[in-house]
């Protein structure tokens, strides 16, 4: 091959790279996250969570106090921190795997038609963000389940789109409100504010604190804790949960 044609090839092979470079990172249109995670980036945490059930129409939500998670909706109770953090995590992870051009996003190919849950998710900072979750979509891969939802990306011109994310929604929604109360019997209950343990029955007693410590109190006699029992029974009681819930 002459010189003057490797040459020629050589400019023709560049400028074809540098086509396909720009044609690669143009800028994107309204349809293109900025980011492959639905929230453009990871949140520092979620002040709410409301979760409708839109076969049902039930809709359960969450809000964050000072003191942790509480169910807000349908019942007001604590709520079990440990599983709203996995909630709170499997949400805020969320990432776009695939946008779906509108020409093949039909409401009947993506379940979108009858959506199975509404989330809505309120962050830290103010930001919030709704979308609907439809059925699922062919899993490219052995990762978790792939779901289709649609909702509106943050950012200018934004437009509602359809997109991919590995998420089973139905694991992590489909369970009654009760079932994320939280466990712990005394909960949001600080050690130091208890005076006093009350045992009643057949060998009643109670263990009273003051000035100078705990005191042991039965019918017959008043006498000192032994050291650290208190501090044992405090623990205890502490770390009481429940195993069912019957009524």
């Amino acid at each position: 091959m002459k010189p003057k044609t490797l040459i020629l090839l050589s400019v023709l092979l560049l400028a074809c790279l540098g086509y396909v470079v720009i044609q690669r990172v143009g800028s994107p249109d309204a349809d293109t996250p900025i980011s492959d995670n639905l929230f453009g980036r990871i949140p520092d945490g979620f002040a709410t969570i409301r979760v409708e059930n839109l076969k049902t129409g039930q809709a359960t939500a969450f809000e964050r106090r000072d003191t942790g998670w509480y169910l807000a909706a349908p019942v007001e109770l604590r709520a079990d921190d440990a599983s709203l953090m996995l909630m709170e995590r499997a949400l805020g992870t969320l990432k776009v795997l695939r946008v779906i051009p509108k020409d093949q996003a039909s409401p009947q190919s993506t379940g979108l038609d009858a959506p199975a849950w509404r989330v809505n998710v309120t962050t830290l900072d103010g930001e919030s963000l709704t979308f609907d979750v439809g059925g699922p979509a062919p899993r490219i891969g052995t990762g978790a389940p792939e779901t289709y939802i649609r909702y509106t990306p943050n950012g200018r011109k934004a437009k509602p789109q359809v997109c991919v994310v590995a998420c089973d929604f139905n694991a992590l929604f489909d369970h009654p409100a009760e079932s994320f109360r939280s466990h712990r019997v005394l909960e949001d209950i600080n050690p130091e504010t208890i005076d006093s343990i009350q045992l009643t029955g057949r060998h009643a007693w109670t263990l009273s604190r003051h000035a100078g410590g705990w005191q042991i109190d039965t019918s017959n006699v008043s006498v000192p804790e032994i050291p650290g029992s208190a501090d044992a029974i405090l623990g205890m009681l502490q770390g009481l949960y429940v195993q069912e819930f019957v009524a």
